[in-house]
């Protein structure tokens, strides 16, 4: 065999090894699994009825319960039942807007403030006026007002440093005294409570009937 012959071979037998080995190296990649990019999750799109409900939580949390009249948790409540007559989270919304200016109804009743507790009375029957809570805290506030309570607050600062004025105390013993009404001692401490008490009772033919209550306004009750 020719030298000629010779290399012709070798080159034959080259390329022929190159063309194997690339063949084989398209077999191994096409083989290997390209692994797809996770899908990102979609996010479920929010409903105008969750819109409405989020919003009337926010209200309700900032006691917006039907005030702005345009924004306002009562308003949104009301929307979400025109859309979903049944919505649970809606009836539930508007029991809770009563139950909150009842409670407000009965502190102001408590503390003598009538016409402030029959305000959140009539906010409570907008909502809902045939919820079966509002005629026990009417009842509360008549009760209230038959007894003929009068308040008389004090500054917080002139109790504590036992600077109450004499005429406001001379006030409140003309009333017990033409009343003969309970007293009821309202102060941020029993110190307080107790001399509050003791002037009262200095300018009082009679030992003064009272009760003791902690609150940080002072206050003297009166009721008959």
């Amino acid at each position: 065999m020719t030298a000629a012959n010779h290399l012709i071979r070798f080159y034959s037998i080259t390329v022929t090894r190159i063309v194997a080995l690339s063949f084989a190296w398209l077999l191994f990649i096409s083989g290997c699994t390209v692994q797809p990019s996770p899908r990102t999750p979609e996010r479920p799109v929010e409903s105008p009825v969750d819109r409405l409900l989020a919003a009337a939580e926010i209200n309700y949390n900032n006691n917006q319960l039907t005030t702005p009249r345009d924004n306002n948790a009562l308003q949104k409540y009301r929307a979400v039942l025109e859309q979903d007559p049944r919505n649970p989270s809606a009836l539930d919304g508007l029991n809770r807007i009563v139950e909150k200016y009842l409670a407000w109804a009965r502190d102001h009743a408590e503390d003598g403030n009538l016409t402030k507790a029959r305000l959140y009375v009539a906010r409570a029957e907008t909502a809902d006026p045939s919820h079966p809570n509002i005629k026990p805290v009417v009842n509360l506030i008549n009760d209230r007002e038959a007894q003929k309570t009068t308040l008389f607050t004090l500054r917080r600062q002139d109790v504590l440093e036992r600077n109450t004025s004499r005429i406001a105390f001379d006030s409140i013993a003309r009333h017990i005294t033409n009343n003969r009404a309970f007293t009821t001692i309202r102060a941020p401490d029993d110190a307080s409570g107790r001399w509050i008490y003791q002037e009262l009772n200095a300018r009082v033919p009679f030992r003064v009937e009272a009760a003791f209550e902690a609150n940080n306004t002072p206050s003297v009750l009166l009721s008959r």
